[in-house]
């Protein structure tokens, strides 16, 4: 399972122009969000992504995804360099309370002992048992 958090509410489908386009990373060897992403990202895995739902970042959207595929990509107006692009369905989208995400076992892992989103890591990935 990966885990990705969209902090910055990124809307990847209109950033691309890619319809399913749930996530990316720019093409850097030396981030561990990529590399996490490059080594684990596979097509029948299932994903978590996590963004706010609102400007006052007390509530999040936790959408689970079916990864289709992935591919290399840059903004639809050039702006940016390449980028691993995460191509999915979702499957389901809840939106609850930061606080409550922060406190449920399977969302736990996005956020610090505060009940923020952890910063350092975007990506995390975790074997299905």
């Amino acid at each position: 399972m990966l885990y990705m958090m969209n902090t910055r509410n990124y809307k990847h489908a209109e950033l691309f122009g890619i319809p399913n386009a749930v996530y990316d990373r720019h093409l850097n060897p030396s981030d561990f969000s990529y590399k996490v992403l490059k080594n684990n990202a596979r097509p029948g895995d299932n994903a978590i992504v996590i963004k706010y739902a609102d400007a006052l970042k007390q509530e999040v959207i936790i959408d689970k995804v079916l990864i289709t595929n992935t591919c290399v990509a840059n903004y639809v107006d050039g702006s940016h360099k390449d980028c691993l692009v995460v191509l999915g369905d979702i499957l389901s989208s809840e939106q609850i309370t930061k606080v409550e995400a922060s406190q449920t076992a399977a969302y736990s892992k996005f956020f610090d002992k505060n009940g923020n989103f952890k910063t350092g890591k975007a990506v995390q990935f975790s074997a299905e048992l």
